[in-house]
């Protein structure tokens, strides 16, 4: 018996005018995901998992 699951990815990344997206200057915004299977997911009774992963840049961590 063989399975098959997926994953898709999509990044947002704030850019400068209209240049290209560049890792050393422009930062990731975003990130959306999708899980899907022909089987339900590890301890769960769906096939399919969404979710996203927004930064806020005006968010600081004060450890």
């Amino acid at each position: 018996v063989q399975h098959l699951t997926l994953i898709s990815m999509e990044l947002h990344a704030r850019t400068r005018r209209d240049l290209e997206p560049d890792p050393e200057f422009d930062p990731i915004c975003a990130l959306f995901y999708c899980l899907s299977s022909d089987v339900p997911l590890l301890n769960s009774d769906t096939t399919q998992m969404t979710g996203a992963i927004v930064i806020d840049k005006h968010f600081s961590s004060a450890e």
